[in-house]
């Protein structure tokens, strides 16, 4: 995640606590780039490519496939379920499945990723459980009567849970785990400013969470870097003073990527692993009984 001068989402200062005007300043600034970006969409995309420059071209195909193949089987899924032709959905999901385990494997050593991750070893656990559930639900598709659709969709969808939990709770692991099995260096760094932005949220879109995140400035390896945290500070606050000295966990094999900020991430898998299991269980007490 390194600092770009010319990302213009960002808005830099040397403020750790900005007054009222610079916070004014930084929400018009993101209002421009938001307004900008509708209004020259090219741009954008370029400058979404720029960004993830650092990432394997294989990465990039992969992402750009599994976005195309979930709408896709989302549409074609949608069609299947209102003509009842239930056949094609175990290989529907199946190939969505397989898909997301084969990516799994091409991210783990992928860099430039400008996000806190799990390590490699959750990720290829994960993708190999995503491509054994594929299997398992192509199998469930051919052995699982039909006579009954009700129950075979269950059956379906109670294996498809299981394996949505096993892939949860690999991540939650893999996020808490992630300060000792990511971030494992340790450099000395100083704050040079803060950079901060907006988060959209609510159904409109229309509402803004300020986020911030100290800029370091640091050595690694003899290679300078300026970054920012992988996961930002909510609020506009900062709590580094610019041009203190201070010590960063960095990732060796992705030197740019900084872990700070509020680990709120590990909310969302955790909430689909009780989901998921929960899921799981209901089906599968309906199936039994």
């Amino acid at each position: 995640m390194k600092y770009d001068p010319e990302d213009k989402e960002l808005f830099f200062s040397t403020s750790m606590i900005p007054d009222k005007e610079e916070t004014n300043a930084s929400l018009e600034h993101f209002e421009d780039y938001r307004l900008e970006c509708f209004k020259n969409t090219g741009s954008w995309i370029k400058q979404q490519v720029k960004g993830s420059a650092e990432i394997g071209m294989g990465a990039k195909i992969m992402g750009s496939v599994i976005g195309i193949s979930l709408f896709v089987g989302i549409m074609f899924g949608m069609a299947c379920i209102i003509k009842k032709s239930y056949d094609y959905i175990p290989w529907i999901i199946g190939i969505i499945l397989l898909e997301l385990g084969i990516s799994a494997f091409v991210y783990a050593d992928a860099t430039g990723l400008n996000a806190y991750t799990e390590s490699a070893l959750c990720m290829r656990i994960g993708g190999v459980i995503s491509i054994a559930g594929a299997a398992g639900l192509v199998v469930v598709g051919y052995v699982y009567p039909k006579e009954i659709k009700a129950y075979y969709l269950m059956a379906l969808f109670c294996e498809l849970a299981f394996v949505v939990f096993l892939r949860s709770l690999v991540k939650v692991i893999g996020f808490v785990m992630a300060p000792k099995s990511v971030y494992k260096e340790e450099v000395q760094a100083t704050c040079i400013g803060y950079v901060r932005t907006y988060q959209l949220y609510g159904e409109d879109g229309g509402n803004y969470l300020p986020v911030n995140s100290p800029l370091f400035e640091y050595y690694f390896e003899g290679s300078k870097y300026q970054s920012y945290y992988d996961l930002w500070d909510n609020g506009t606050d900062g709590k580094i003073e610019t041009g203190s000295a201070c010590k960063i966990k960095i990732a060796p094999n992705d030197p740019s990527r900084v872990l700070g900020g509020k680990n709120t991430i590990i909310s969302a898998p955790l909430t689909m692993t009780f989901l998921s299991f929960a899921a799981f269980v209901m089906l599968l007490v309906l199936l039994i009984v």
